[in-house]
């Protein structure tokens, strides 16, 4: 089955929870060659890479056997098959290919914004300073600077 895909414009997102998913939700929209909207079950093969060319480096892959496609449109959820680890968007590039039923992947590759990067975010790795503005909650307890442990709640912007 030859088909064309189009990414919707709010193709990527995550959710911003207590603990960071470990899912990407992906939508778009399938047609024949012509471009007709199916409406049909296909099977879906989503694959990450560090780049956009054939040299790229495969980073992580995903079969989606019953995706369901009404009026064109389809929603999958990366991660729900096959486990999306943090190092896979620790990548400074990262393209998405899919392919559809038995046909190659579709080309050229969609490049991946900052949005499924926010959740690498949760880690928190490598940070090396900054400001917060506004109110600060924390719970249990802080280490600020050369002080020791601050377990009050009520730290004040410069108190002796």
């Amino acid at each position: 089955m030859k088909v064309l895909l189009r990414a919707l414009v709010a193709t990527l997102t995550t959710a911003a929870f207590a603990t960071v998913p470990l899912l990407i939700n992906y939508q778009g929209s399938l047609t024949t060659s012509t471009g007709t909207p199916l409406d049909t079950t296909v099977s879906m093969t989503f694959h990450l890479y560090d780049g956009s060319g054939g040299e790229a480096e495969l980073l992580w892959s995903e079969v989606q056997p019953v995706v369901v496609v009404e009026n064109g449109l389809f929603n999958s959820v990366l991660g729900s098959v096959t486990t999306l680890e943090d190092n896979v968007l620790q990548s400074t590039e990262l393209w998405l290919g899919i392919a559809v039923g038995g046909d190659p992947e579709m080309m050229p590759r969609t490049k991946i914004q900052s949005v499924p990067y926010a959740r690498h975010a949760g880690t928190v790795d490598q940070s090396s300073g900054g400001t917060i503005t506004g109110n600060l909650v924390v719970e249990g307890s802080v280490n600020i600077g050369f002080f020791n442990e601050v377990s009050d709640s009520r730290i004040c912007g410069w108190c002796l």
